[in-house]
């Protein structure tokens, strides 16, 4: 690997057109996309593999998509208008971020949540995260339940405001005496306190629940020797009773003994997942557990580590490494998600989420599927899949226009050129 984050210039922002479909519109859209992110059978006609569609919406969601294949296929009924696209834009379903942590400035991570954080400062977070083109996300947890105070912002922002959808964990479930404070506040000892805790989430109307079933990484070394903090049986037990409770389970592990004993319980998404085994990921592909990888975290940390050759080499290491077993993750056929880990030290809202793509990119992976990852395997994970992920016949438009130069490389990518959403 040559390049790495604090060689991406963050560059000047660009500004995004924006078009929000009314209910009473009657409107077709005519755009590129990639057939992978179209509901149905749909063939490239275009060298850059994508093709011409029609996009039917009225009463504010899409009745009806039709491939074009020349001019005369598009047909316009009486009373509908017409969006035509640029003709260098390719329209995706909207980004989603499968890991954040809205309690965070970015800058001093955990460190600098002393308390809990203003209602403004979170509804500017969630307006930069939608201006990056994210329109779902699901926050990490944290001591104050910043997740739950982030949904409520968000729904009650204006309507004429685009925001993303939040998935909220509440606080973290973890062993007391082992990392975690700072996500979940009081620790466990018993499994009495663990179904004390998931009746209180479940109360508090939390989506799905994390548990923390390992520490940080250490980028003194390049390896993890730190033991799952929950045995198997006890994870199975949590896992039971939270599907009981209707919260599917996100766990934080690194190591692959971490991972794989999480994997073994039947959780729904793993979070970070470093120092994975190539055996681990082919478990991970027959239980159909999600990864959540997270690299730019790591990548950003090299900035703090400048000159010191130890944590530098290390934290290469761990970069290479993970890069490695994500281009395994999609020969195997292991659901990935994209989730940056934005507000932790050197990750910004938006750029973040870019950072993180282009890592993907030089794993080797390709820009359909990376867009597929970061729209319909994001969905999929937040349990959102049923309103977006794909463009779809029943779904409301949640879609991007992004220039076409990032099917050559994710490295053009700068930022969505348009966003089209239904008030």
């Amino acid at each position: 690997m040559q390049h790495w984050l604090r060689y991406f210039p963050p560059g000047k922002e660009r500004s995004v057109n924006r078009y929000q479909v009314t209910p009473s519109e009657k409107l077709i859209i005519v755009t590129d996309v990639l057939p992978a992110l179209l509901q149905g059978n749909y063939q490239p006609t275009a060298s850059d593999g994508t093709c011409q569609v029609a996009l039917y919406i009225e009463a504010g969601q899409v009745s009806q998509i039709r491939q074009l294949f020349n001019e005369t296929d598009l047909s316009v009924p009486p009373g509908w208008q017409i969006l035509k696209l640029p003709n260098q834009w390719i329209l995706v379903p909207a980004f989603v971020d499968c890991h954040v942590h809205l309690a965070l400035d970015a800058i001093t991570g955990f460190k600098g949540l002393t308390g809990p954080v203003a209602d403004e400062i979170i509804e500017r977070r969630l307006r930069e995260v939608a201006e990056g083109g994210i329109m779902a996300l699901r926050d990490g947890s944290d001591r104050f339940n910043t997740g739950l105070q982030a949904r409520y912002l968000s729904r009650k922002l204006s309507v004429n405001t685009i925001r993303p959808a939040v998935i909220a964990t509440g606080r973290a479930i973890f062993r007391k005496g082992f990392y975690g404070t700072n996500l979940g506040g009081e620790g466990v000892t018993s499994f009495h306190e663990v179904e004390n805790r998931l009746l209180q989430l479940r109360k508090e109307g939390a989506d799905q629940v994390k548990v923390v079933l390992s520490g940080l990484l250490n980028f003194s070394y390049a390896e993890s020797t730190d033991p799952p903090h929950f045995s198997l049986e006890e994870m199975k037990a949590i896992v039971a009773r939270a599907g009981e409770y209707g919260l599917p389970v996100m766990v934080h592990a690194n190591s692959d003994q971490a991972v794989r004993l999480a994997v073994q319980a039947g959780v729904h998404t793993v979070e970070h997942g470093f120092f994975l085994s190539a055996e681990t990921l082919q478990l991970m592909a027959e239980k159909d557990v999600a990864w959540v990888p997270t690299v730019v975290p790591v990548a950003a940390a090299l900035d703090l580590y400048q000159g010191s050759s130890r944590e530098e080499k290390a934290i290469k290491k761990i970069i290479e490494k993970q890069l490695k077993m994500i281009s395994l993750a999609r020969e195997l056929g292991v659901t990935m998600g994209l989730g940056t880990d934005a507000g932790a030290p050197g990750v910004d809202w938006k750029i973040g989420y870019r950072q993180e793509m282009k890592l993907f990119a030089r794993a080797g992976l390709s820009a359909a599927d990376i867009l597929t990852i970061a729209s319909e395997n994001g969905a999929k994970v937040l349990g959102l899949n049923k309103k977006m992920g794909k463009i779809a016949s029943g779904k409301k438009p949640c879609w991007l226009g992004l220039e076409k130069n990032i099917l050559s490389s994710m490295e053009n990518f700068k930022g969505p050129a348009g966003i089209i959403s239904f008030r």
